[in-house]
């Protein structure tokens, strides 16, 4: 089975978004640790916590793709039950 490229081009652009803010918030991190300022690390602790969020979220919605594609499977053999059915009575 083939993977669309609208799902490897959305995988590329979440992993980017997320690396870019575990990237920010790490340096500013290090930055609030290095200059001894809580606003550049209460910054960078959101920026991790974001990307966390990012992550997760990512997932549950790869998880509700994958089961509308397991129900649209169903329902597809679900109506080629009915169609044969409907086949099998005209006869």
């Amino acid at each position: 089975m083939t993977i669309p490229a609208t799902v490897v081009r959305g995988r590329a652009v979440t992993l980017f978004a997320v690396g870019v803010l575990v990237l920010d918030g790490v340096l500013l991190l290090l930055i609030g640790l290095w200059s001894r300022t809580l606003w550049a690390g209460v910054t960078g602790a959101i920026c991790l916590l974001v990307a966390g969020g990012v992550l997760l979220l990512w997932r549950r919605h790869r998880q509700a793709l994958a089961e509308l594609a397991d129900a649209r499977q169903e329902v597809r053999e679900e109506a080629r039950a009915l169609r044969e059915l409907l086949r099998r009575t005209d006869a």
